[in-house]
């Protein structure tokens, strides 16, 4: 019986190490989101313009 509530305790005590570990992700996300957002619109605007030049390049005729 007490396995038992050693074993309860311990995936408490893991299950509340893992929602602290959410929550403390959530926060540090909420403060830097705009600048994730800002760094993946650059990225992704980079590999379009990138996509673009080479879409270009191959249709462009060679002489």
């Amino acid at each position: 019986m007490k396995d038992k509530r050693k074993t309860q305790a311990t995936r408490l005590i893991m299950d509340v190490v893992v929602v602290l570990a959410v929550i403390v992700f959530c926060f540090l996300y909420l403060e830097h989101s705009n600048q994730i957002q800002n760094e993946a619109n650059t990225i992704l605007m980079n590999s379009l313009e990138d996509l673009n030049n080479s879409l270009a390049n191959t249709a462009s005729p060679s002489n």
